[in-house]
């Protein structure tokens, strides 16, 4: 049995396309389990994230004070310095540890019960995330899987026409 190089090449595509159609089912079917059981997907470091200082970034002095536990007293006696301006910043009041720079409030330490509360809602905002990420790789998916189907069924079709002619 003697195979044209058409017909080589059409077996050919209709092989990629269902190595795309065999890929991108076992993705469909792990973003609906992900749609539908997010908690079961989700990465475990997502649910156990401190929540964010009450102060900014800039001063949460490289991650070493957790939101849960903000002890001005335990800070390192270097941390406790106020930062000195330069360049564009220089002759401004130096900012003080405790206060907030967005108000002239003081920053105050949450209960725990608010801390549980945040948590909680942390918790939901990841598994939402998750769920939301799985649509869109869903969706995704569909298209690689029309795209391959409409490409395997040309050419498949285009082989039987090489095999019988």
């Amino acid at each position: 049995m003697k195979k044209t190089l058409l017909e080589t090449y059409a077996l050919a595509v209709c092989f990629a396309s269902m190595i795309c159609i065999s890929i991108s089912s076992g993705i469909v079917l792990y973003d609906l389990v992900e749609i539908n059981y997010p908690e079961v997907t989700i990465e475990s470091y997502m649910l156990e994230m401190p929540l964010p200082p009450p102060y900014p970034m800039a001063m949460h002095n490289h991650g070493s004070v957790t939101a849960s536990a903000v002890n001005v007293d335990a800070l390192p006696p270097e941390a406790l310095a106020p930062p000195t301006a330069t360049g564009q910043n220089a002759g401004q009041e130096p900012v003080q540890w405790g206060k907030s720079l967005f108000s002239d409030q003081s920053v105050e330490r949450l209960s725990e019960q608010e801390i549980a509360e945040q948590k909680q809602k942390r918790v939901e905002h990841a598994l939402k995330n998750e769920a939301d990420d799985a649509w869109r790789s869903l969706i995704q998916m569909f298209i690689v899987l029309l795209v391959s189907s409409v490409v395997f069924f040309i050419h498949w079709r285009l082989a039987k026409k090489c095999s019988v002619g």
